[in-house]
């Protein structure tokens, strides 16, 4: 469009780059796919020049321009103003049918990006942590030895490993302890958040308390208690699923903002969700609060060689949990093991090429094979020492083959 005297005119080369947007939507179904076209078809923003002589867009629509185009109302000929929309006195340039088709698949779009739906791997708390300034984490990954590591990070980190910047430490640690920047290995923070809504779900004193605090001045006879743990039960095995998309949707029902600091999670619970997830979204309204329950985790951060681990504590004492790092690669280490006493592959090269790996990672693995069995076993039981690590066992501690002084060395006799 351009103006024209009180109302706008379409400016019809513009306006054929707009249809043009919107049918490859229709026909790509995403907002990526439509920005990779018009790259390859080489069509930029149209430029414009101001009075000062100032030169504005021939350069490539972003993602975000994209979405904005296909969302304003403004080519179906409306006008928005305070969150509403008007007739306006332009003519359209999108018909309305084809802006509803468009408006409704951007709306399921949205859904999936946020439960995750589209992604390779789901990242649970993707949206809802913040650090203690209120600045969303964001959820990203890197890709080593053919592994896929995940990770929450500050924001200001994220701008920084964005294309054409390189990051020297790609180390999996907490950023800056004590600040507000952060690198959270996912699994770890996720695995906290789980542990501890599943602990509520399960505690039905607990989860009682939580109800109290949300449903105000209503009594809670015992059948009714019993329907809510059971409901309660169900949203924990939800949660606990194995099924990325069903535990990313419960997540969102239960939580609607998690921050965390470096002494402590926060969990600010999702109320409407929450009492939906339990079978009494609408029934309680006339004694809703409005305030949001919260559950607060405390931790620690421990250092374990290169990495900087948050370690719940319960009375200031570490709580003990499995490290499913650990675990992994012990299992990776007895495999590989295995595969090399009984012939399977002849040497460390061999058996590095057939795992589509390099033979120093597998090198480093091979002394975890030879860890006594009750070490074994207090490692999957989660009874080893905090500060002990997958990369220390690799890279840090000469493992002895006595499997008494292997007990010493680590500190678990």
């Amino acid at each position: 469009y351009r103006p024209h005297e009180r109302t706008l005119v379409i400016e019809e080369p513009e306006a054929e780059i707009v249809r043009l947007i919107y049918g490859l939507y229709q026909d790509r179904g995403t907002v990526l796919h439509v920005e990779a076209e018009l790259k390859r078809r080489a069509l930029p923003m149209p430029g414009r020049t101001t009075k000062a002589g100032r030169i504005y867009g021939n350069r490539n629509l972003s993602r975000g321009q994209i979405y904005r185009m296909l969302s304003n109302p403004i080519y179906r000929g409306e006008i928005a103003h305070k969150g509403a929309r008007h007739p306006g006195q332009h003519p359209a340039i999108i018909a309305p049918e084809m802006f509803a088709l468009v408006a409704e698949r951007l709306s399921a779009n949205g859904h999936d990006r946020k439960t995750g739906r589209n992604a390779k791997v789901s990242s649970l708390l993707a949206g809802l942590l913040v650090d203690a300034d209120s600045n969303k984490l964001i959820a990203t990954h890197a890709i080593k030895n053919g592994q896929r590591y995940r990770y929450y990070i500050s924001r200001a980190l994220h701008a920084d490993c964005k294309p054409g910047r390189r990051r020297t430490d790609q180390s999996p640690v907490v950023v800056s302890v004590g600040s507000s920047i952060w690198r959270l290995p996912a699994a770890e923070i996720e695995s906290i958040v789980v542990r501890e809504l599943r602990r509520v779900l399960s505690d039905q004193a607990q989860l009682l308390d939580v109800m109290k605090a949300i449903v105000l001045g209503r009594t809670w006879p015992m059948a009714e208690r019993d329907r809510l743990a059971e409901m309660a039960t169900a949203a924990s095995e939800v949660l606990a699923s194995s099924d990325q998309l069903l535990a990313r949707t419960m997540m969102l029902k239960l939580a609607s903002l998690i921050e965390v600091q470096s002494d402590g999670v926060t969990i600010t619970l999702n109320t409407t969700g929450l009492m939906a997830a339990l079978g009494c979204d609408m029934e309680f309204h006339e004694f809703f609060n409005a305030g949001k329950p919260q559950l607060h985790i405390p931790v620690t951060l421990r250092r374990r060689g290169v990495e900087t681990k948050m370690v719940v504590t319960r009375d200031g004492i570490p709580e003990a949990g499995p490290d499913e790092t650990l675990i992994r690669a012990i299992a990776r280490a007895r495999r590989w093991m295995n595969d090399l006493l009984n012939g399977t592959h002849g040497t460390i090269v061999d058996l590095a090429a057939a795992y589509s790996t390099n033979a120093n990672y597998v090198a480093k693995h091979l002394p975890l094979a030879c860890l006594s069995p009750m070490i074994i076993q207090s490692i999957i039981d989660g009874r080893q020492p905090v500060e002990l690590s997958a990369w220390d066992l690799m890279n840090r501690i000469e493992m002895p083959l006595d499997w008494t002084d292997q007990a010493r060395r680590l500190g678990m006799c």
